[in-house]
């Protein structure tokens, strides 16, 4: 009720007699008067979406509205635009303002003025490559957006289930007070077989989320957040923010905060990746898009991006996925660079559970989400790969190459110089998921022994103003972590405090923007 006081529109609520009155309502009131005075009334306007999103679920269970007031300002998108922009005919940048409320419902319900009759401009033109699997990319930035926006509902959703042996979820209070989304789900006394605690992993994520808020929209998540990109952004390009450069191979069992933060780490916020939960309609006929696996979507669109990237956990689970093992066979074969990206590269422990599963690694006993899709990978495997044996020695092969750069990755975060050190030519050659050298990572770890050690060893001129894949190099890897003795050992080496990037961005505006005094005496000095 107070929820309700607070945010319905209009209200006018009585004063309190002194000494006695309603409770919920003095206290609806004193927050009124409060936000009343704040300048920022559209902060006050976003509450009062908030409260309005939140009386919403407590009628149907708790749980997250998508395409409401809340979710449009979260994402910076105009969802009234999306049809629009996925047809064709929806123009790019509307005013925002509305006449009338938007209908909120946890399930895509494409509003009566979704359409325009104004015409895209060509380079906007998401329509015209909406049927292209390379195109159903997403932003690393957009994904964190997700886990920002479900991030609280979700773990608290997984803390408040569990799943029984036939994939229910198992409420464990009585009576239960969550919105399911769709999910089976069964009363403590009713589960059967070994009970173990729901995962907040993309299992949830795709059935609490993406499939209710793309049902009856005929497109993925990724088009549909990137259509709403486009009706707000007037100079996007779709290349830009739909072509995925990155194939991400994971497992869907992987927990999804630390899927979120091991892309984050792996290649930065504006990366454009091709997650399949996102990328493909959880709401269509998956199974008879993927008959053909050298047309399927996964097969279109890792052969157009220039590398594949294993997502994996602390227990290498994903090179466990029949999936997971047909996408670095085909990385080999269409000769894409194939990388393993580790939740937390200085763990060593975690790179010999990955060399355990490669060498014990057999296809056969690899597992599916659907056993329909195990038994179509073997299949293929046989016809038209050499046969299960040839994929598991080349899988072996390509992920034996990406754990060595993942060790080398985690030697010099920790600056074990000595493993550094031990071949030049690795040393010289070898490269991050974010194309840095050895140098950005002992630089943003402030490993200063590792620097001093990595110069001595392949002459620092090699290194040291090399940029990565975003234009950096070492020094303002340095200073955007805000590594003071890092850069000034870079410093001391002779590195070029001017050169910047594409964007005209060098280590000095980076300091200047981060506030950072003493980097930028450093750098002035």
């Amino acid at each position: 009720s107070f929820v309700r006081a607070v945010s319905a529109p209009g209200i006018i609520l009585p004063a309190t007699a002194a000494g006695g009155g309603d409770t919920t309502t003095t206290a609806a009131i004193i927050i009124q008067r409060y936000f009343r005075g704040m300048r920022d009334r559209s902060f006050f306007r976003r509450m009062l979406s908030m409260s309005d999103t939140m009386a919403e679920g407590s009628e149907r269970g708790l749980g997250l509205t998508a395409f409401s007031d809340h979710f449009d300002a979260h994402f910076n998108i105009n969802s009234m635009r999306i049809r629009g922009i996925l047809s064709g005919s929806g123009e790019i940048a509307p005013a925002k303002s509305r006449s009338t409320p938007r209908r909120r419902s946890r399930s895509f319900a494409w509003p009566a003025s979704a359409c325009s009759s104004s015409t895209v401009p060509a380079r906007f033109c998401l329509a015209q490559v909406k049927d292209c699997p390379q195109y159903w990319g997403l932003k690393v930035r957009v994904i964190k957006q997700i886990w920002d926006y479900i991030a609280e509902d979700l773990t608290s959703y997984a803390s408040a289930h569990l799943l029984d042996e036939r994939h229910r979820h198992v409420c464990i209070m009585d009576p239960c007070r969550w919105h399911h989304a769709g999910a089976v789900c069964v009363k403590r006394k009713h589960a059967e077989g070994k009970l173990e605690q729901l995962r907040p992993d993309m299992h949830l994520v795709v059935q609490r989320y993406v499939k209710p808020w793309t049902e009856g929209c005929g497109h993925s998540l990724s088009l549909v957040l990137n259509a709403g990109h486009l009706s707000i952004h007037r100079d996007s390009r779709i290349d830009d923010i739909c072509k995925a450069d990155v194939f991400i191979s994971h497992s869907w069992s992987h927990n999804f905060e630390d899927f979120v933060t091991t892309l984050l780490n792996g290649l930065g916020q504006e990366r454009v990746v091709w997650v399949c939960s996102f990328a493909i309609d959880q709401n269509s006929d998956i199974a008879g898009s993927l008959q053909d696996l050298d047309t399927c979507p996964f097969a279109v669109a890792l052969r157009a991006s220039s590398r594949v990237l294993v997502v994996t956990d602390h227990e290498a689970l994903a090179l466990l996925r029949a999936w997971v093992a047909l996408e670095a066979h085909l990385s080999m074969v269409h000769q894409k660079r194939y990388d393993i990206a580790l939740p937390d590269s200085t763990d060593m422990a975690n790179v010999d559970c990955i060399r355990h599963r490669l060498n014990t690694l057999d296809v056969t006993d690899c597992s599916a989400t659907k056993e329909e899709d195990r038994i179509a990978i073997l299949r293929y495997a046989e016809k038209a790969l050499g046969g299960v044996t040839a994929v598991n020695d080349m899988v072996r092969k390509v992920s034996s190459i990406a754990v060595k750069r993942a060790e080398f990755k985690a030697a010099a975060r920790v600056g074990d110089v000595a493993w550094l050190c031990r071949d030049r030519v690795s040393l010289q050659q070898w490269r991050s998921t974010r194309g840095g050298n050895a140098l950005h990572i002992a630089a943003r770890f402030s490993q200063i022994s590792a620097i001093a050690a990595i110069g001595e060893r392949v002459g620092i001129d090699s290194l040291l103003n090399v940029p990565d894949e975003d234009g950096f190099p070492p020094l303002c890897e340095a200073v955007d972590s805000g590594q003071l003795a890092s850069t000034e050992a870079l410093l001391t080496l002779r590195a070029d405090v001017n050169q910047s990037n594409a964007d005209g961005v060098a280590a000095l505006h980076m300091a200047v923007g981060s506030g950072h005094e003493r980097l930028v005496a450093c750098l002035l000095a």
